[in-house]
């Protein structure tokens, strides 16, 4: 076998080496993703279920809780699944709690 050819049977090897790698990356990646998304989805779940609102609030509240801890929206929604985090629930009138968004479009618990 030539120089030549060995250098170009090389490079192809590394090309395909490149790309099996990028590959599993994108994989690992989108696996993370959507374990991460699973978890946020429960825990909206729950915390609308727990505080008889729309998802969308429950995210909004998730999202204020991690925002003010300065935590992860997904270690904050996997602590909630765990049962290691909960999330107060509102008094009457008012949110009960600092993180709670500020939206009044949910059902009032009065």
């Amino acid at each position: 076998m030539s120089f030549s050819r060995l250098a170009d049977a090389t490079a192809i090897s590394l090309h395909q080496q490149t790309t099996l790698d990028q590959h599993r990356t994108l994989g690992t990646q989108l696996q993370q993703a959507l374990n991460t998304r699973n978890a946020i989805e429960q825990a909206k779940g729950y915390v609308a279920a727990r505080h008889g609102t729309d998802p969308d609030w429950a995210f909004q509240r998730l999202r204020a809780h991690a925002r003010r801890h300065g935590l992860r929206i997904d270690r904050v929604a996997r602590a909630i699944v765990e049962g290691t985090l909960t999330l107060p629930l509102p008094t009457a009138g008012t949110d009960g709690h600092a993180d709670a968004p500020a939206d009044r479009s949910r059902p009032s618990h009065g």
